[in-house]
């Protein structure tokens, strides 16, 4: 995850998401299935990368379709999905919009109260 300016929240942290999570984001329309996947930096305790894709993307790739922490190269083929993605802060907006919470969509490991 980068950081990003973002016009609503400043600066925030740039969440990766699949064309499609992207999309029905841009559009405010209720998000198709998802799944969170956590990637977490060797050697930098605490340091955890996150992207956001879809049931279509996810099969694309070869990854399974559930929320968990990935390899370096689930993560790269994950990221190969789209150039799409958005401020986090906007995507756990929006989510709540639809009455859903981002951590549903994480690793039980990644949830937090």
């Amino acid at each position: 995850m980068g950081v990003i300016e973002c016009v609503i929240h400043g600066l925030s942290s740039f969440l990766p998401l699949c064309v499609h999570l992207t999309e029905d984001l841009s559009k405010r329309r209720e998000p198709r299935p998802f799944v969170g996947y956590v990637f977490e930096l060797d050697g930098f305790d605490g340091l955890a990368f996150i992207i956001a894709t879809c049931r279509r993307c996810a099969k694309d790739k070869g990854v399974d379709f559930q929320p968990s922490y990935i390899s370096s190269k689930e993560w790269d083929l994950l990221a190969s999905v789209g150039d799409g993605g958005a401020c986090i802060l906007c995507f756990e907006d929006y989510l709540n919009e639809c009455d859903l919470k981002f951590a549903d969509f994480l690793p039980s490991e990644h949830q937090s109260d």
